[in-house]
């Protein structure tokens, strides 16, 4: 969890930051979102790594900003992938669908406004409402 969820996350980053100082951007990473959690899930690795993605969309934030580049995460919740109906079979109706978190991305790029966002984990459930694109 920690060298594929935080160190891809702050490899891609690394490469990406260069071409996106060139022209302005958006960086989005995928965290998790809830501030008042004790441990994410009860689990000390996965609260480690979305914890540290969380910090690296802030840090990143910090110091592209004056570059007009933002750096956000996004917190997608339960998403039926295919891994997940596998394991509970076909039927699963709750959670959403892959294709939710993004349209949370698209929406995110077309906003002209979207620095105000910049060094936040946001919830795809909360953009969603926010921009008005379906789950």
């Amino acid at each position: 969890m920690i060298d594929v969820g935080v160190r891809s996350h702050l490899v891609s980053a690394w490469y990406a930051a260069p071409l996106l100082i060139e022209r302005g951007g958006l960086i989005v990473l995928t965290g998790y979102a809830d501030p008042d959690a004790e441990v994410i899930a009860g689990h000390l690795f996965y609260d480690l790594a979305m914890t540290g993605v969380s910090r690296l969309a802030r840090s990143l934030a910090h110091d592209l900003r004056p570059h007009r580049v933002t750096a956000l995460a996004i917190s997608p919740g339960f998403t039926r992938t295919e891994a997940i109906l596998a394991e509970l079979g076909e039927d699963v109706t709750e959670g959403d669908s892959v294709e939710f978190p993004g349209r949370a991305v698209r929406a995110l790029l077309e906003d002209p406004d979207v620095g105000r966002h910049s060094g936040r984990t946001l919830p795809v459930a909360a953009l969603a409402d926010e921009y008005g694109f379906p789950r």
